[in-house]
């Protein structure tokens, strides 16, 4: 209302059109309440800048300026920086050495009571971990000596930081983690779990170590476990039967979903290959009691280890866990669609045959397409099913789980045909208008694509039967591509697909007739013979564009006029 007063002020009562504004203004002046327009008046303004650790500090009520607090932060400086300059990678132990004498000094001032003195708790706090972090980084050293000086300090300060009462346990942080693995950094005692594991690594340091490592993986913190889980493996060499110990606790009796996302997406993962029936007993022992927050997570990462050892080495036991799970794919499509997209760089695994290796790849490829194709067939024939009980009633009828489980269905029908799309090459192929021609995207060479045609037949039949709109789009965009292998068997596709596609209004797309007219166009350049030799096709072709001519769509319209081309 003021800018609104002061904005008439400025204004003269015969330059006011509006009656209501002239009766506002008369009002105002009567009134003798006319806003002063003060060109002086404050203006606000507003800026960004880092919020550094020492606003975090302050914040949290440490004075940051005061001698005590202000020594802990400038060690605290130089060590994060280490720390941060190998965020993700392993540092050379001459890069470590260079930051001894500050891991000296700043654990030297943590442990005397007079240096600290008067120092923040949170100062101290974030300074143990710092100094924690940065030392399980300097652990990381392939060339770690772990009998000289700096070793010996780096694991007296993991110890000493093990013992840390940071981070203490928080119920909603442990609910939260079970999701979504992660924790807040530095933690003095998350950063030694990681710390000591990596020094675990070496014989020399497993005498005095590993008592630790076995008090943290019962830690009551997850994100603490989680360390621990995650990096089991390198005990390996160092000690085999801790490890392996650990595990089965760990698979046994560990209720966070975070922390068995560790040992499933780490140990297990990691072991699967030489142990492998270990590994199935552990992984399946996880999947039997996943519930609760997290646990479609578990579960995913449990049925990619059971896929992945079926497909690469065509384990018997996977092989029933797995088509067990096919049997009914509604019950477990978060599953589903999460395996089938890790199998999707296979269904094209060297598919020209030009790779040397010990793995038969073309076995490899069939069992990947076999899942890929008994889950296509499964959800086809369980919602193909389920919409033959409800003819006559609208989806709005349905109840609620058969709506979902229809949701389900199509998502799990949907997402193989996306995969399928993508592992083509199609979508490689689809270069972007303006894109340069050395910009990366590359489709498969012939001699693959030959290959995946020939693979991918029995799918792209089904696919083609779906009557879904979006599977049929991805169809259509996948067979695209495939002109050129077998021009008349993809034109037949590329009808049923539409034919089939009505059901659900496919033909009411408008990317769908852009598709559509685009792969006649290409045909009648190309492969005018087919129309114009063969009745099948020309029978297909006056079908389809009956299809989008009656849904209204002028292209379609344009293109039947185009018709007499094919007799020329």
């Amino acid at each position: 209302m003021g800018v609104r007063d002061r904005l008439l002020g400025c204004l003269q009562n015969g330059d006011i059109v509006s009656p209501d504004a002239r009766r506002l203004l008369t009002e105002l002046q009567a009134s003798g309440s006319v806003p002063v327009n003060d060109p002086n008046r404050q203006r606000f303004t507003t800026g960004f800048r880092d919020y550094t650790k020492r606003d975090y500090l302050a914040d949290r009520g440490v004075r940051v300026d005061e001698a005590p607090n202000r020594r802990l932060i400038e060690l605290d400086d130089v060590l994060e920086k280490f720390t941060r300059d190998h965020l993700n990678s392993s540092p050379s132990w001459a890069d470590a050495k260079s930051t001894m004498d500050t891991v000296q000094a700043l654990y030297s001032e943590l442990r005397a009571p007079v240096s600290t003195m008067g120092a923040h708790q949170e100062a101290k706090e974030h300074a143990w971990g710092s100094l924690a972090a940065a030392c399980a980084v300097a652990a990381r050293a392939s060339d770690l000596p772990c009998d000289g000086p700096g070793g010996m300090l780096l694991r007296q300060v993991l110890l000493d930081a093990a013992r840390n009462p940071v981070p203490q346990f928080s119920a909603e942080a442990d609910g939260s983690f079970s999701e979504h693995p992660a924790w807040g950094s530095p933690a003095a005692r998350v950063e030694a779990a990681a710390g000591l594991m990596c020094l675990a690594s070496h014989e020399a340091h497993i005498p005095a170590v590993l008592p630790a490592i076995n008090e943290l993986r019962g830690d009551p913190v997850a994100a603490v476990r989680y360390q621990i889980a995650e990096r089991l493996p390198r005990l390996y060499h160092t000690s085999p039967d801790s490890m392996w110990h650990a595990l089965e606790q760990f698979c046994s009796s560990e209720q966070n979903n975070g922390v068995l996302q560790g040992i499933l997406a780490g140990p297990l993962h990691a072991l699967a290959g030489k142990h492998t029936e270990r590994v199935v007993s552990l992984t399946n022992a996880i999947l039997e009691r996943a519930s609760g927050r997290g646990a479609k997570t578990v579960r995913q990462y449990c049925v990619g280890i059971f896929a992945g050892l079926y497909v690469w080495q065509a384990n018997a036991r996977c092989q029933g866990m797995v088509e067990k799970m096919l049997v009914r794919p509604s019950a477990v499509a978060d599953e589903l669609t999460h395996l089938l997209a890790n199998l999707r760089d296979l269904l094209a695994l060297d598919a020209s045959g030009t790779a040397s290796q010990e793995t038969n790849t073309k076995d490899v490829r069939a069992r990947a397409w076999r899942i890929v194709s008994t889950a296509l067939q499964n959800a086809a024939s369980e919602l193909g099913t389920l919409e033959r009980g409800k003819v006559g009633q609208s989806f709005d009828q349905w109840t609620e789980g058969e709506r979902e489980k229809a949701s389900h269905l199509a998502h799990i029908i949907d997402a193989i045909s996306t995969d399928v799309h993508l592992a083509s090459g199609a979508h490689d192929e689809r270069r972007p208008e303006g894109a340069k021609p050395d910009d990366g995207r590359r489709g498969l060479s012939i001699e693959s694509k030959v290959c995946f045609y020939s693979d991918a037949s029995e799918v792209l039949d089904r696919l083609a039967e779906t009557g879904i709109a979006r599977v049929s789009h991805n169809l259509l965009k996948t067979l695209e591509a495939y002109v050129l292998i077998d021009p008349h068997g993809v034109f037949l596709r590329i009808g049923r697909a539409l034919a089939c596609g009505r059901k659900s209004g496919y033909q009411f797309e408008s990317m769908g007739c852009e598709l559509f007219v685009r792969l006649v166009e290409r045909y009648l350049a190309e492969h005018r013979e087919l129309f114009r030799d063969d009745p099948q096709c020309q029978q297909v072709l006056l079908e389809s564009l009956d299809i989008f001519v009656e849904a209204g769509w002028p292209e379609a319209w344009q293109l039947t006029y185009r018709l007499d081309e094919v007799f020329r």
